[in-house]
């Protein structure tokens, strides 16, 4: 099966707090959010310039899907049961399920055979899923670098975009194309900002001005460093 968990309520929590930065709203209770209520999300900011990055804090929202012997349904699908079986090309879980098929066919799967079959199947399901977790890191690692080296050619220019992850030592803002920098904490001068992870923002202690997920802002980019894959960013 080709498998989804449901994502963790303070997963859901905190996207829904990122939505009502941007001035959305998300139905549903976080400990039981259904699929549905994710959907309308997407198809509000469709063809929004919020679409980019509502896309992507939502997926960090979700549980990664991967291949099992058990069913736990697909919630991204909305799905009891589901399974790749479609494309033996360019997936190896698609062609054990079209080996199974075809023995089942001609009446192959009986007895010890169907104790066999359980066992190949846990061992290509645990492998199917590490390859794929493997390909995601060495992609996202590959899209890291092309980003950071086109930003190489537009240090100092300026853009305007949206809060789309708090932590300790800054927060991180998306910009036009699904570029993502990070503008320190250190470097805001103009005050000392305290970070409160239960708010997912940053107040300053004296003037009180806060950096919140979801808020949009204006910045300028600092520095790139292709080694790290870093984009860094200041606020402008």
């Amino acid at each position: 099966y080709r498998i989804h968990e449901k994502p963790a309520p303070e997963k859901i929590a905190e996207f829904k707090r990122f939505l009502q930065g941007l001035g959305l709203q998300l139905k549903g209770n976080p400990d039981n959010i259904h699929p549905k209520a994710l959907n309308e999300v997407l198809n509000e900011v469709r063809d929004t310039g919020k679409e980019h990055v509502v896309n992507s804090v939502m997926l960090r929202s979700m549980k990664k899907a991967a291949y099992s012997v058990e069913c736990m349904g697909h919630f991204g699908l909305g799905m009891k049961y589901y399974c790749h079986f479609t494309s033996p090309i360019r997936r190896y879980p698609d062609l054990i399920i079209h080996r199974i098929i075809k023995e089942y066919l001609n009446g192959n799967v009986y007895g010890s055979r169907i104790k066999k079959l359980k066992q190949k199947t846990l061992e290509a399901a645990d492998q199917s899923s590490m390859m794929e977790r493997k390909a995601e890191e060495l992609e996202r690692e590959v899209e890291r670098l092309k980003k950071a080296e086109y930003m190489t050619y537009h240090v100092d220019e300026e853009y305007d975009g949206i809060i789309s992850g708090v932590a300790s030592f800054g927060f991180f803002v998306q910009i036009e194309g699904t570029i993502e920098g990070l503008v320190k904490v250190d470097s805001l001068d103009d005050d000392y900002y305290i970070y409160e992870a239960e708010a997912y923002r940053f107040i300053g202690r004296n003037n009180r001005k806060t950096y919140t997920l979801g808020d949009p802002v204006s910045i300028r980019v600092d520095s790139v460093d292709l080694t790290a894959r870093e984009i860094n960013f200041v606020l402008s």
